[in-house]
């Protein structure tokens, strides 16, 4: 007669198959473990990831949430969403341009501000997208980071093109440089 629990335990602290009991008294306390060929898998980093896991699409269904674009709303497929994340950077840069337009329209009788503003933004776009391929460095991007790339790399593009904006933004308006607090909701008393 067999004597034990009555389906196979799995002991993630040992990695091992504790279903065969040790013969003897105490026959329920003492359970042998029969160590496994697999490798050894703890419940901590189990949960860990599972956590980081469901963080991260929680994280990433967060950004797609776009206030400004309905197609969030409907979108359930892969190249709806893919789809959706483009249609917001390209949002993102028609309002960059329309700020960059606004502020070099306002610097248009310093020419000096005009070519160094010009070159800043020459400077950032290569930045941005150098950034870019530094984080997705494969050649055959979708093979390598599979078809929720598009969707990923739009919206970190969306997100460097949101900051650079609030950059020129300040700048259209007179902000002074110096002052962090508008940026960082700080208050600056001297």
């Amino acid at each position: 007669m067999r004597v034990g629990p009555p389906f196979p335990v799995w002991d993630f602290e040992n990695g091992c198959d504790c279903t065969r009991v040790l013969p003897g008294p105490g026959i329920l306390s003492e359970m042998a473990c029969l160590q496994q060929s697999s490798p050894k898998i703890r419940i901590n980093d189990m949960n860990r990831a599972l956590i980081a896991a469901t963080f991260l699409l929680m994280v990433n269904y967060g950004l797609c949430q776009s206030a400004e674009n309905p197609c969030w709303k409907t979108a359930m497929a892969q190249s709806e969403m893919n789809r959706c994340a483009d249609l917001d950077a390209r949002a993102a840069d028609a309002d960059q341009n329309h700020v960059y337009q606004e502020l070099l329209a306002k610097l248009k009788g310093d020419g000096n501000a005009t070519r160094k503003l010009r070159a800043a933004q020459r400077a950032w776009l290569a930045f941005k997208d150098a950034h870019l391929q530094s984080l997705y460095p494969a050649e055959d991007k979708q093979a390598e980071y599979g078809s929720i790339f598009p969707m990923c790399y739009s919206q970190v593009a969306t997100a460097m093109t949101k900051e650079r904006t609030a950059q020129l933004r300040r700048m259209l308006d007179d902000k002074d440089p110096c002052d962090i607090s508008g940026k960082w909701g700080l208050s600056v008393t001297a």
